[in-house]
C-alpha cells in the first residue's frame, strides 16, 4: 500500500430504495511516482455525476469520490448543490466506517447511510476506536438542481472506509516532552498524504502543540504562539529549512536544545530528510553543541525507543531474584538474590542500580543491587503486585485492592488520583510507558477485562491517571501487559473464544497483531528493542524471535529494566 499511482475503478449499482454498497472496486496498478515511500499512496480516481442519477446513486457517488482528496475533494464537490459544497468542510473529522454501507431512502429527498463505525479521526489528526462497535447512521438530503439531483446537505466532516483509510492516511508522530525533559513522547496523528507538503503539515501541527488528550502529560519547547515566518518546510538535496518566526530568538540555550530535538525527530520521520536547517526569521537560529544544519541523528540521548539499560532481562526463581543472559541465569547481586524474604515479582530501575520485589503477601521491598546491600521493607500496606520504576526511581505498585500507589526511596506513599474513570471498574494491571507519560492498564468492568490508555499527569508531586481510554476493539480479556515500545503495547490476551497469545497493539491505529504464545502463558515483558518475553505455568520463559517462541532460562514473572 506504499506505492502510487493505484486507480480505483467505481462500479456502477443500480439501487432499489434499501441497498448493500461495496467498499471497494478494481485496482489497476500504475508507475510508482516520488522518492519517500511516505508520500506513496495508492490514488482514488474519483468518478464525477453522470446524467440521470437517482438519489441513491448520487450519494453513493459522493461517499466514492470522498476518498479522493485532490483538489481540496474537487469531485466530490460536484455531487454537493453550490451551497452545499461551500459549507462542507471535509478537515473537520473523519469518520471510519467499517464493512458495508446501506443507503436507504426515506422520502424523495432524504436519504439515511448506515454502517458500522470503526474509529473518528479528529481535526487535529488524533485517531480514536470505537469501543465498542456500534451501528451508526448519516442524514442526507438532495433536491433537484436543473434536470439532476444534488445533495443539499451531508453530515460534518468525510465518512469513509477502514480501507480508503489505508490508502489515504498515514500515521506519523509529532514529538513533545515528558514532564522531565528527557525523554521525548510521540503523539500519533493520521495525516491525509498528498504529493507534496508532508513536511509543512509536520511542522505546522507540531508548533500548534500536542493533540487535547496528550497536552496536560506532556511540555513543549517551542514557544507559545511560534509559527512559521514562512508557511513551508521547502527540502532541499535531503535538508529540510523550518523557518520559525522571531519568538524563537527569545529562547535560551537548553530551550533551543530542546525545540530542536522536537522538530529533528519529527522530520526525521521522512526518508528524504537527512538534516534539519533551522532558522528564525529566515537567521540562520544557533543551537548550542550542534552545527546547522543538524542532521537527523543528532538528538538520540531523546530517543523515545531506546533499548533498556541493561538490555537483559530479570525474573525470579524459587523467591530469589535472578539476571537471565541466553539461556542461563545468575542471582542478582544483594538481598534480592539471596530471598529472603523470598519473592514474587520484581522490577529493576534503569541503569541496574535498584530492586524493588514483593514478597509473598504483597508487602514491598526495596534495594540496591550490589553485594551484601540488603532489602527493606517500605510500605506496611500488604497485597501489592507487579511493581515497577519510574525513571525518577519512584516505585509504582498496585494493591489487590485496586488502588495504585507510588513509593519514593525513602517509602512515602502517595496514592494516584483516578480522574475520569467508568464507576464500578477495577484495576488489575498496569504499565509505564518509557516515557512515564501514558500508562497502559487492564480495567475489569463486568466480565470484560480490557486494555486502556490513560495520560500521567504530575503536579507538584501528586500523581493523577487521566483520560482513560480503549485503544483496540478485538481483545475481549486481557491477562497482562507490557510496553513494547514507545507506540505499541504488548498484551497476553484472548480474542472472542480464542486461546490466550501475544498481540502488539498499534497505539496509533487501534490495530492488534497476534504473535502466538508458548503453551501455558501467565505473564509477559516486554521493552524497547529487546525481545518480547512470556512467562509460562512450568515455571519456564520463552523470548519471540521472529516468529518463532524459544525456551529459555527456568523463572517466573519476568521484567526488563525501566
Amino acid at each position: 500500500m506504499k506505492a502510487r499511482g493505484l486507480m480505483i475503478l467505481a462500479l456502477p449499482v443500480f439501487l432499489a430504495s434499501c441497498a448493500v454498497i461495496p467498499n471497494s472496486g478494481s485496482i489497476e496498478r500504475g508507475t510508482p511516482v516520488g522518492a519517500d515511500p511516505n508520500n506513496q499512496v495508492i490514488r482514488v480516481i474519483a468518478r464525477p455525476p453522470q446524467p440521470g442519477m437517482s438519489p441513491q446513486e448520487v450519494v453513493q457517488g459522493f461517499l466514492d469520490a470522498s476518498a479522493s482528496f485532490e483538489g481540496d475533494h474537487a469531485v466530490a464537490r460536484q455531487y454537493l448543490t453550490d451551497a452545499q459544497s461551500a459549507l462542507w468542510k471535509p478537515s473537520e473529522s473523519v469518520t471510519v466506517y467499517d464493512g458495508l454501507f446501506t443507503i436507504a431512502a426515506g422520502s424523495t429527498t432524504s436519504l439515511k447511510v448506515t454502517s458500522g463505525l470503526y474509529a473518528v479521526i479528529s481535526n487535529d489528526g488524533s485517531f480514536r476506536v470505537a469501543t465498542p462497535p456500534r451501528s451508526i447512521g448519516f442524514d442526507f438530503r438532495v433536491e433537484r438542481v436543473g434536470d439532476e439531483w444534488r445533495i443539499a446537505d451531508v453530515p460534518r466532516g468525510l465518512l469513509l472506509s477502514r480501507a480508503d483509510v489505508d490508502r489515504s492516511f498515514r500515521s506519523f508522530n509529532l514529538y513533545f516532552f515528558n514532564s522531565n525533559f528527557d525523554t521525548l513522547v510521540p503523539d500519533p496523528r493520521m495525516i491525509p498524504v498528498q504529493e507534496s507538503g508532508l513536511a509543512t503539515t509536520l511542522i505546522r501541527e507540531l508548533v500548534a502543540g500536542p493533540s487535547d488528550w496528550l497536552a496536560p502529560a506532556v511540555r513543549t519547547a517551542i514557544p507559545d504562539g511560534t509559527t512559521l515566518a514562512i508557511d513551508a518546510v521547502p527540502i532541499d538535496a535531503g535538508t529540510a529549512r523550518v523557518d520559525l518566526d522571531q519568538r524563537a530568538l527569545l529562547t535560551n540555550d537548553e530551550t533551543r536544545r530542546a525545540l530542536s530535538a522536537q522538530i529533528v525527530w519529527t522530520l526525521r520521520q521522512l526518508a528524504t530528510v537527512a538534516a534539519v536547517d533551522l532558522r528564525a526569521s529566515g537567521q540562520p537560529l544557533p543551537v548550542s553543541g550542534v552545527p546547522n544544519p543538524q542532521s537527523s541523528d543528532a538528538w538520540m540521548n531523546y530517543n523515545p525507543d531506546a533499548a533498556p539499560f541493561p538490555d537483559v532481562p530479570f525474573a525470579v526463581s524459587g523467591g530469589r531474584a535472578i539476571k537471565i543472559s541466553d539461556a542461563s541465569a545468575e542471582l542478582v547481586a544483594g538481598g534480592a538474590g539471596i530471598g529472603d524474604p523470598p519473592l514474587s515479582a520484581i522490577a529493576v530501575s534503569a541503569a541496574g542500580g535498584q530492586i524493588a520485589g514483593v514478597d509473598a503477601v504483597g508487602n514491598l521491598w526495596r534495594g540496591a543491587i550490589a553485594v551484601d546491600s540488603p532489602i527493606s521493607q517500605i510500605t506496611s500496606v500488604p497485597g501489592g503486585s507487579y511493581p515497577q520504576f519510574d525513571n525518577a526511581g519512584n516505585v509504582w505498585i498496585l494493591g489487590t485492592d485496586g488502588v495504585l500507589r507510588v513509593v519514593s526511596s525513602l517509602g512515602v506513599a502517595a496514592t494516584v488520583t483516578l480522574e475520569n474513570f467508568p464507576a464500578k471498574a477495577s484495576l488489575l494491571a498496569m504499565s509505564l510507558s518509557p516515557d512515564d507519560a501514558r500508562m497502559g492498564l487492564v480495567l475489569q468492568r463486568g466480565p470484560r477485562r480490557v486494555l486502556v490508555l490513560a495520560r500521567v499527569v504530575t503536579n507538584g508531586g501528586a500523581f493523577t491517571l487521566a483520560g482513560p481510554r480503549r485503544v483496540e476493539t478485538v481483545l475481549t480479556d486481557v491477562l497482562d501487559i507490557a510496553w513494547n515500545s514507545s507506540e505499541s503495547i504488548a498484551a497476553l490476551a484472548i480474542s472472542g473464544a480464542g486461546a490466550p497469545q501475544v498481540y502488539e497493539v498499534d497505539l496509533a491505529q487501534g490495530t492488534a497483531i497476534g504473535r502466538g504464545a508458548p503453551v501455558g502463558p501467565r505473564s509477559i515483558a516486554a521493552a524497547p528493542g529487546v525481545p518480547i518475553l512470556v512467562g509460562t505455568d512450568s515455571s519456564r520463559i520463552f523470548s519471540l524471535v521472529g516468529d518463532q517462541w524459544v525456551a529459555g532460562a527456568f523463572g517466573n514473572n519476568p521484567t526488563y529494566a525501566h
